[in-house]
């Protein structure tokens, strides 16, 4: 399910539908977050902040950002620290 509707935000954000790609990745965040993946729960967050992003939402996407980066400082994931951190 999360991967379904990852897989679904991702083709509306490639499509420029960005509004359609948050409603998705915050599906995915919840379903990931609900099976208690913490490093799908935190790829879900930064995917949700770049639409943020796109859309000028800067403090939605902010606020996904630093949830995501506290999941990978939790999990001591260097690599997702880096990816956030750009």
């Amino acid at each position: 399910m999360a991967e379904k509707s990852a897989d679904k935000g991702n083709k509306a954000f490639d499509r420029g539908e960005y509004e359609t790609a948050v409603a998705a990745f915050s599906e995915t965040r919840e379903v990931w977050r609900q099976l208690g993946d913490t490093r799908g729960e935190a790829s879900a967050l930064v995917d949700l902040g770049v639409a943020h992003q796109k859309m000028g939402n800067l403090a939605d996407a902010q606020e996904a950002y630093e949830e995501g980066l506290r999941l990978y400082e939790q999990l001591g994931d260097d690599e997702g620290r880096a990816t956030v951190m750009g």
